[in-house]
């Protein structure tokens, strides 16, 4: 019996670098210093306008917060979002 198996720590690494990958320098600078206690990138939003909202997660309050494409960071987002 052969057993294809996939580690979805690995899958989960990949999408994360794809995710970087579409992010502006001010939100990856931000990135970075969140990365450092923890907080990890969930997904990133794109606007019409050709901006785009990055999606953090602090694992430590359990919430999701944003970073503006100026890299500010917004822990109380107005934006509604599905879990």
């Amino acid at each position: 019996m052969n057993v294809v198996s996939c580690d979805r720590r690995i899958a989960r690494a990949a999408r994360e670098d794809d995710l970087k990958r579409t992010i502006n320098p001010e939100q990856g600078d931000m990135l970075r210093s969140l990365e450092q206690f923890g907080w990890s990138l969930r997904f990133v939003r794109r606007q019409g306008d050709g901006t785009s909202t990055a999606v953090v997660y602090d694992p430590d309050k359990k919430v999701l917060a944003i970073i503006e494409a100026d890299g500010q960071l917004v822990e109380n987002p107005r934006v509604p979002f599905r879990i």
